[in-house]
């Protein structure tokens, strides 16, 4: 599931990073400004529940940090939330910056 979670992530990044899907990172668990459910974008939502998945599978196993890819997605959403870090980075440098850290993960 990782592997699905990494390879369907790079791709939408890849966008995100280009200024496409500016929401990216506001999902359901994510969503600081309360934004109506039909606003976030669908393809947040299938990659932060996987991740959830990924992360619930791995904690079950008790496979401590065994889904790199599920946990820096949620540090990287959270860190998007985080509105009183006023200097939190725009969703594109943000999906850059994951893409960098996930290639360092790949590594």
């Amino acid at each position: 599931m990782e592997k699905e979670l990494r390879g369907r992530l790079m791709i939408e990044l890849e966008r995100v990073a280009k200024g496409e899907n500016s929401l990216f990172f506001v999902t359901r668990g994510f969503n600081p400004h309360g934004l109506p459910e039909h606003m976030l974008p669908a393809v947040s939502r299938e990659l932060s529940e996987l991740a959830s998945k990924c992360l619930d599978l791995a904690d079950s196993l008790g496979e401590a940090g065994g889904a790199p890819v599920s946990s820096v997605l949620h540090r990287y959403l959270g860190r998007a939330s985080n509105l009183a870090d006023h200097h939190r980075p725009g969703a594109a440098r943000l999906a850059r910056e994951l893409l960098a850290d996930l290639r360092t993960l790949e590594a």
